[in-house]
């Protein structure tokens, strides 16, 4: 495929063989658009974007604004930080491959995390306290339910019979 690289202020055009998912242009640019929002086009392939070698995994550095991996010599110098992956060096060429297990996403309201290709995720923690006149969910900081009391207009109990109306919750607490 053909793709238009900016190289010393001149525009080459450039044959490469493989998948080619990007024109390789300045970041922002309008044929940058293949690329995800974190991303720069090099080489005409998406690569995760840098200003240091910080903003990379350990077994990355940061050239000319992407990402790319850094020749290894051990295993532990692949180490990509992700408990969902097995990190190895082969050829000096650093290799990832996804593993399944139990892993921590770090987000205290989630329960039983595991891997699932590549991606360390798990169930929401359930905080329903079956109480019609409070708003459930989970602090994400803290991993503690909270129950605030619903608004005045939520139904608290149906009407039960033809002599019987329904009640709304107060709006000032859960009862």
């Amino acid at each position: 495929m053909n793709f238009l690289r900016r190289m010393g202020g001149l525009w080459r055009a450039a044959l490469l063989l493989g998948a080619v998912t990007c024109a390789n242009a300045p970041p922002g640019d309008a044929c940058n658009d293949a690329c995800g929002v974190d991303e720069n086009c090099i080489a005409g392939r998406c690569v995760r974007a840098c200003n240091v070698d910080s903003d990379c995994a350990a077994a990355e550095s940061c050239t000319e604004g992407a990402c790319v991996a850094a020749a290894c010599t051990t295993a532990a110098t692949c180490d990509d930080d992700n408990p969902c992956t097995s990190d190895g060096c082969q050829a000096s060429t650093c290799s990832h491959s996804n593993i399944s297990g139990s892993c921590d996403d770090g987000n205290p309201c989630t329960e039983n995390d595991t891997c699932d290709a590549g991606a360390c995720a798990g169930t929401e923690r359930d905080c329903d306290d079956q109480n019609p006149c409070s708003e459930d969910s989970c602090h994400r900081a803290t991993g503690d339910c909270r129950h605030v009391p619903a608004a005045s207009t939520v139904l608290c109990r149906a009407a039960v019979g033809d002599c019987d109306v329904e009640e709304l919750c107060t709006g000032a607490d859960t009862a």
